[in-house]
């Protein structure tokens, strides 16, 4: 059930979005450095910092999802996500108002110092 709830959640994500499928034979790739920054203990203090090579961050909306609910982020714009408690993330790219970047996922994990 949790699977098909994610499999949904991406197909709303890239069609609801306007980027159907063909879209993505012209799109251009989206070139970022993803640095995670583990949070100490028990405490939500991990972040991911991301770095944008050719594009400035509001070009993008990021899509965070994360195995505790109260970690995801849904439409964010920005360049590092902070307050994160350690877990396993994913992470999901695409390009804002219709600029042509092909979305980008990451699988992420923060861990105990």
């Amino acid at each position: 059930m949790r699977k098909l709830l994610s499999v949904t959640i991406l197909l709303i994500l890239f069609c609801g979005s306007g980027l159907a499928a063909q879209d993505f034979k012209n799109c251009n790739e989206i070139k970022v450095d993803v640095k995670v920054e583990n949070a100490n203990s028990r405490l939500s203090n991990g972040k991911i910092i991301l770095n944008f090579q050719e594009a400035d961050y509001e070009k993008f909306k990021l899509f965070l999802f994360s195995e505790n609910r109260l970690n995801n982020r849904l439409d964010f714009v920005g360049d590092e996500i902070n307050d994160l408690s350690n877990g396993n993330y994913t992470l999901i790219i695409q390009g804002k108002d219709n600029e042509k970047f092909c979305p980008k996922q990451f699988k992420l994990k923060l861990e105990k110092e």
